[in-house]
């Protein structure tokens, strides 16, 4: 069997944290695309690999190896010179903030002697405009200062976002991101036109991108008009601070405190009940913000698992002519609720058509078995 190192700066043991979830499920993937799957990983301190992991990351074999952040991807080239293992494949989510770019640059040309392909994977290009903080935005400048050597060492680049062919003079192929359908269930909801009630619900690593502000002021409109037909309910999943307090604040101010429930971070069982009672997700309504119109979200793949209609701003190819994706206005504007209770009413979702779409598009095994 083929072997294959995945590598990222991540945490991924953290099960209510929907990337570490994500990069579990892309070990299984090439698992079943048939590797013998190691991964690489940083957390509390220590550069951590575990063996064997694609079919079950809990049952992999662990070793550790202290190192700080800085000093991840060095550590990493040493260990792996003195390793007795040959990969066929080094699969390197791109490292992003706290200075972990400090030496990507020499552990890519170690790794393209190690490895018969290096592939580097960009969650979301492009990205230079979503840096924040000092930290980062230093990263990144280490970052930019090594992107000319990449295209010595780099086999292809996947991405996701806006179509391209090279991406830092590397070969690139746009993917989609994908979900494991064991890991979301179906919602079992069952959508009526005319509904009494509707509730949205939103599930993220809260950040000013998700423009989940904007839910909040149409919603403040609307039950303050004469348009107010419909009850609308605002469940908001996710504690990432300063989002989380700003948001609260705002639905205190603006006194919607009956309608907008926080529900702070939630664990996927959680989760799955909440979806029972809610008919229309929200991603993102903000990446406007960070300037970039494009994004290739998670959230809306489980939505669509999930066979729930969602509400996204931004463009997403991957869900180009379809009927259940509400595309608000790209900017600031409050979300007319009026329109969404409308759209709802005058559409009859079918649950098991939106799930049976996610099936045939988003399963992390036909995207990578595409390209590797």
């Amino acid at each position: 069997m083929k072997k294959a190192l995945y590598i990222t700066c991540y945490n991924i043991t953290d099960p209510t944290d929907g990337i570490s979830k994500k990069i579990q499920q892309q070990l299984v993937a090439l698992h079943e695309i048939g590797y013998e799957v190691n991964a690489a990983y940083s957390e509390k301190g220590c550069l951590r690999l575990v063996y064997n992991c694609g079919q079950s990351f809990s049952s992999g074999n662990l070793s550790e190896i202290k190192s700080s952040k800085p000093l991840f991807f060095l550590r990493l080239a040493a260990f792996l010179k003195n390793e007795a293992t040959n990969y066929d494949v080094f699969y390197i989510r791109n490292p992003h903030g706290n200075l972990y770019s400090l030496f990507f640059s020499y552990f890519l040309y170690a790794a393209s002697h190690l490895s018969k392909k290096v592939i580097l994977e960009i969650p979301s290009y492009p990205y230079d405009d979503e840096v924040q903080g000092l930290l980062s935005k230093l990263s990144l400048i280490i970052h930019k200062i090594q992107r000319p050597f990449f295209k010595l060492y780099i086999s292809k680049i996947f991405y996701t976002g806006m179509l391209v062919d090279q991406i830092w003079g590397v070969p690139s192929s746009r993917i989609y991101n994908s979900c494991d359908p064991s890991d979301v269930p179906l919602a079992n909801f069952n959508h009526s036109p005319c509904p009494k009630a509707i509730r949205l619900i939103a599930v993220a690593n809260l950040a000013p991108w998700h423009g989940y502000d904007r839910v909040l002021y149409g919603l403040h409109y609307y039950i303050n008009s004469s348009s107010h037909e419909c009850n609308v309910f605002f469940h908001i999943v996710g504690d990432n601070e300063p989002e989380f307090s700003r948001l609260k604040k705002i639905t205190e101010n603006l006194g919607l405190d009956h309608y907008v429930k926080f529900h702070g971070r939630m664990i996927s069982s959680q989760i799955d009940n909440l979806f029972v009672g809610c008919s229309v997700g929200v991603d993102s309504l903000g990446r406007h913000r960070s300037g970039n119109s494009y994004n290739d979200s998670i959230k809306s793949k489980e939505y669509a698992f999930r066979g729930v209609p969602f509400i996204k701003s931004h463009r997403d190819d991957s869900f180009n002519n379809v009927g259940f994706v509400y595309n608000a206005p790209q900017d600031d504007s409050w979300l007319m609720i009026e329109e969404i209770v409308d759209w709802v009413s005058c559409s009859d979702f079918d649950t098991y058509a939106i799930r049976d779409f996610a099936m045939n598009n988003f399963q992390w095994k036909k995207q990578l078995e595409k390209f590797i």
